[in-house]
């Protein structure tokens, strides 16, 4: 741990950063859009799997596809106490067990897992800059028959071959699992 000033400013930053996370996920499942999108820097990237078609740069872009995808869902999400590592004076690296829940008219999501984030401080805020979901574990149920037949052709391969962007679309819907192997 790299100290800014003394204990106690080092203090009010990990309550600072826990704070960021806390309306992270009260923000996201009350539907403050505009407040939740705050949380992150311009420049926040997004990881949503491993290739560089799985990256998202920046807060609207973000902001946007959240909106399309689960603006209208039940939502609950829960973050637990997380391990944080600063590695500058306004920088730090924070893992945060999760679990979560999604809820829309055609599917249904529970999940758990890690946020792998990178915290900046930028004008005296701490703000979130970069941004990786890791599932261990998703049980994911289709709600209608339409649904049901694209999990079951993303599940064979045929989706991505058929319909690339439906097959990226679902992937972000639904998040690949992935085992201990994969965490940081």
């Amino acid at each position: 741990m790299i100290s800014r000033c003394n204990d106690a400013t080092r203090l009010q930053d990990l309550l600072d950063i826990t704070t960021v996370k806390t309306r992270y996920t009260r923000y996201l499942d009350t539907k403050r859009w505009q407040d939740w999108a705050e949380l992150f820097t311009e420049d926040v990237t997004m990881h949503m799997g491993e290739g560089a078609d799985d990256v998202i740069q920046g807060r609207q872009a973000i902001l946007d596809l959240l909106l399309k995808n689960i603006a209208k869902a039940t939502t609950v999400h829960r973050v637990h106490p997380g391990e944080i590592t600063f590695t500058g004076e306004d920088t730090a690296n924070v893992i945060w067990p999760m679990d979560d829940e999604v809820e829309s008219k055609v599917f249904h999501l529970r999940g758990s897992g890690y946020y792998e984030e990178q915290y900046r401080r930028e004008g005296g805020v701490w703000r979130i800059a970069r941004w990786r979901l890791l599932r261990t574990r998703i049980d994911w149920h289709a709600k209608a028959l339409p649904v049901k037949l694209v999990k079951f052709a993303h599940r064979i391969g045929l989706l991505g071959l058929v319909a690339p962007e439906a097959a990226k679309q679902f992937h972000y819907n639904t998040q690949a699992v992935m085992g201990p192997d994969d965490l940081p």
